[in-house]
């Protein structure tokens, strides 16, 4: 099955549920998790039997819906029981997890040995299998409901005791990843969110429908990728050779980066990037919201572009280091020098927003 065949199939899946808002939120969240996997080298077939069984993944949807009727914080969870795994990094190099709410943090390990920590009990269990690729599935448990039988005054009664199991489930997923072995992390979850803070990894992809985004000292020896359709995406001391962070309804803040190339879109929230040091490219888009870049080093290959927002870009240096050529088509430009030759290129559209370039800082 292709990817327009999988996603087709997705949307009717999901007629039972009334916001549409809510289906496209899941639609788009699969869409980008088979696109990260066709970045990786899958075909778009691989890609989409690496999601599991699509009755599967309908079925965990609707749970998720279900378990938040009226949009419950996850945060308002209280916590329950919780179950390890411990894994040898030299035998297991790569962590796939898929999720329906719960939040997912990466957090670094105390032992030099990756640990899992998960919920255990209540209504929900985890499948873990594989050795060299780990995957992570979460699954409603099948065990019948409990009935309960009253007699009163020779009349007989039955009634399904409600499962209340998710009350005392944890609201969060660890996984604690050594610093010497690093590790490849995937991550897809459909309305949680995802935090890594002082971690190294061999790669990150990560792709949230409803969830933000935030990272914090996070080092990939390989790509680091992380998209959320709703949500904010924010980070903080990344260094990568390659850099994609995304969000299509959310603002995008990243600052005191270093890589190799840096890619930061959103469709309708603003990206500011502070203190970056991309040493091959950079490429910042919006659709409806603006873009602020403020570089430490100059960067040889510079991208950026709106439809209707206002760009800023701040650039170390003199002008003569750049070749700029900005247009807008209803807003006004100001490039503060007259930089038209110099070996760094810099490519700036806007649709209906101004455009200010300066140099020297």
């Amino acid at each position: 099955m292709n990817k327009a065949e999988f996603l087709d199939k997705l949307c009717q899946g999901l007629r039972f549920q009334a916001d549409p808002d809510e289906i496209r939120r899941v639609v788009a969240f699969y869409d980008q998790a088979i696109d990260d996997r066709v970045e990786d080298g899958m075909t778009e077939e691989e890609a989409v039997a690496a999601l599991g069984d699509l009755d599967e993944i309908i079925r965990g949807v609707k749970d998720a819906w279900e378990q938040e009727p009226q949009g419950r914080p996850q945060e308002d969870v209280p916590p329950g029981d919780t179950a390890r795994r411990d894994f040898d990094p030299a035998l297991s190099t790569r962590f796939e997890i898929f999720d329906t709410s719960l939040d997912v943090h990466l957090l670094p390990s105390p032992d030099g040995q990756v640990h899992l920590e998960y919920p255990s009990g209540g209504r929900w269990r985890y499948d873990i299998t594989g050795e060299n690729t780990v995957t992570i599935r979460r699954s409603r448990k099948t065990t019948p409901p409990e009935q309960l039988h009253f007699d009163i005054f020779g009349m007989k009664f039955s009634f399904t005791k409600p499962d209340f199991g998710f009350f005392t489930e944890n609201a969060s997923l660890k996984l604690l990843l050594p610093t010497a072995a690093p590790v490849a992390v995937s991550v897809n979850t459909a309305s949680g969110n995802l935090t890594a803070e002082r971690v190294r990894l061999a790669s990150l992809s990560a792709a949230l429908a409803s969830g933000d985004v935030e990272l914090r000292d996070v080092e990939a020896e390989g790509r680091l990728s992380a998209s959320s359709a709703s949500g904010d995406v924010d980070g903080a001391r990344l260094t990568a050779p390659e850099i994609s962070l995304s969000s299509a309804s959310g603002d995008v803040e990243l600052s005191d980066i270093r890589c190799g190339s840096l890619t930061a879109r959103s469709a309708s929230g603003d990206v500011d990037l502070e203190r970056v040091l991309p040493s091959e490219r950079l490429t910042a888009g919006a659709v409806s919201g603006d873009i602020s870049a403020d570089l430490d080093v100059p960067c040889p290959e510079i991208t950026l572009d709106t439809v209707s927002g206002d760009i800023d870009l701040s650039l170390p240096g003199p002008e003569s280091l750049y070749t700029v050529v900005a247009r807008s088509t209803s807003g006004d430009v100001h490039i503060g020098g007259a930089a038209l030759s110099g070996p760094n290129h810099v490519r700036i559209k806007a649709l209906s927003g101004d455009i200010n370039v300066d140099f020297g800082k």
